[in-house]
């Protein structure tokens, strides 16, 4: 055999076993990563590490009060979201026992009157201390009206939080207990959502949720309507304005869509969007501008409850 034939013989013998060894060392980690995706879930979203709830602490006078300016960066949004479009579901109970039949179901609004120049902002869910407690101190800055839908769990985790928003004089009300889809949910399971979050809104910050709430997802059926009127709440509260902050909007694509609100606007938003906190002041300017004034959820419907300007 000639010397370049041996060459290459050892060349392509060489390659062979090279290539065993790559694809013996490869082949464990394409075997791990052909399983599924874990699932995220609520509970996991919540879990995630945020400040101490004692070293939240936002001063009003370190807050923007003016036009937004510079870049701002896209905020990851939460797992807990609403979606941009109410969802209406359909009569069936599914087998579940049904609700007493003395219940009268609870009215759905997605709006106030379109005859006065008002608007309502509205703030759900509660993650993210710091930035809520930043939402805050804007609306107290600027002594702005607003509503609170945080879920029961985040109550629970940030209490101070929620004291310092109840003792502004906000309506706290009710979004569920760890936001699931009640959609489909048995009327008892669905009470329990609306009564448990209750429960510890009054152990907690010592005052009665202002009695209206807000499906998680905005995602609600007969049942929803009943089980809000069996925990006390007057209406189930959609909006007609979506600023889809959740969706990792920067602040000025917020701020546009907040900005197409007209009278008698629900407003939503989220209190764990940083961009949201600093498209606030620019979404509040531009409204007073229009010569709107800002309302509670209370004061839009008639129902009463705290105002913390009024």
């Amino acid at each position: 055999m000639d010397r370049p034939a041996v060459a290459r013989s050892r060349e392509i013998a060489s390659l062979l076993v090279i290539g065993a060894l790559v694809a013996s060392t490869l082949s464990p980690a394409v075997i791990l990563s052909a399983g599924p995706e874990p699932r995220v879930t609520t509970a996991d979203a919540s879990a995630r590490p945020v400040a101490a709830d004692s070293n939240v602490a936002v001063a009003a006078a370190h807050l923007p009060a003016g036009p937004i300016s510079g870049p701002q960066p896209t905020p990851v949004p939460h797992k807990s979201v609403d979606r941009p479009h109410p969802v209406v579901a359909d009569e069936d109970t599914g087998g579940c026992d049904p609700a007493p039949s003395s219940l009268k179901p609870a009215k759905v609004v997605s709006h106030g009157s379109r005859d006065q120049k008002v608007v309502a902002l509205t703030f759900d869910d509660g993650w993210d201390p710091g930035n809520t407690m930043k939402i805050l101190g804007i609306l107290q800055h600027l002594h702005v009206n607003a509503t609170f839908f945080p879920v029961g769990r985040a109550v629970q985790l940030f209490p101070s939080v929620w004291r310092a928003v109840a003792d502004g004089g906000f309506p706290i009300a009710d979004h569920s207990y760890d936001h699931p889809h009640l959609k489909g949910m048995c009327f008892a399971a669905q009470l329990t959502e609306l009564t448990r979050p209750q429960a510890i809104i009054r152990s907690v910050l010592g005052i009665e949720p202002f009695a209206v709430m807000r499906p998680p997802y905005g995602s609600w059926d007969a049942n929803t309507k009943l089980a809000a009127r069996a925990a006390g709440d007057s209406r189930v509260v959609l909006w007609d304005i979506d600023t889809r902050d959740w969706s990792g909007s920067g602040q000025w694509r917020i701020y546009r869509a907040a900005m197409a609100g007209q009278g008698g606007s629900i407003v939503l938003m989220h209190t764990f969007v940083k961009a949201s906190a600093f498209a606030l002041p620019a979404i509040i300017a531009g409204y007073r501008a229009r010569g709107f004034t800002f309302v509670t959820i209370g004061q839009m419907l008639g129902l009463g409850g705290p105002v913390p300007y009024p």
